[in-house]
């Protein structure tokens, strides 16, 4: 019923029923599978100009088998980096993505709470649930690297670094779910108690992340 320009994942097709199988966030901002036509997918990506496809076109993926090492300098310097807001995919050539005018690291916190403030103000309309999901994201991968680290006696032991790190994972979740309470009553109490949480957050990350960057052994 009307434009809107997003990605979508093509996983495969069915050429005897020239039918696409897609996923994406497709309904209500959920993330799902179902599919769609040949002529239903053609006539989408011509009806997009060259200035609004922000991918450049159709990209090709295939899987590949590789064996990665893990790099403990990398992840010394991505928490780093991290802590002090820093860009760090400027050093990645292969990655075009970042601008200057992004906001990088821990600073995110801080522009998501100017953001609820806004919805406080009435000056949003509508929540956007992908920041906060995408904090939950983060909190689970640092949680694997975490175990990781530890299984493979890359960390000093301290066993309290991934219980107090489970802690903000587990925050980071009650945070996501409270905003997505909010996008159905529009209860303003939950925004103020999200920005609570988050500014509690912050401050116990950066003291975590700090001892975790201590107890790193050098190889």
């Amino acid at each position: 019923s009307y434009k809107f320009v997003h990605n979508v994942f093509v996983y495969g097709y069915d050429s005897n029923e020239e039918i696409f199988f897609i996923a994406g966030s497709l309904k209500d901002g959920k993330y799902m599978f179902t599919s769609c036509t040949f002529t239903e997918l053609a006539n989408a990506y011509n009806s997009v100009s060259q200035s609004e496809d922000l991918l450049g076109g159709v990209s090709m993926y295939k899987y590949k088998k590789i064996s990665v090492d893990f790099d403990l300098y990398f992840v010394t310097n991505s928490i780093i980096e991290y802590l002090y807001s820093k860009n760090s995919f400027q050093y990645d050539k292969r990655l075009h993505i970042y601008k200057d005018e992004y906001i990088y690291g821990i600073s995110v916190y801080q522009h998501l709470d100017d953001y609820l403030s806004r919805h406080l103000q009435g000056e949003e309309k509508e929540i956007d649930i992908r920041p906060f999901h995408a904090l939950w994201d983060h909190k689970k991968c640092m949680l694997s690297r975490i175990k990781y680290m530890e299984t493979n006696n890359l960390l000093k032991k301290t066993d309290s670094l991934l219980e107090k790190y489970k802690i903000i994972e587990k925050d980071t979740l009650i945070h996501r779910n409270m905003i997505l309470k909010y996008s159905l009553t529009k209860n303003k109490d939950v925004i103020e108690k999200v920005r609570r949480g988050i500014n509690n957050l912050v401050e116990n990350e950066m003291i975590v992340l700090n001892r975790f960057l201590e107890s790193i052994t050098p190889l």
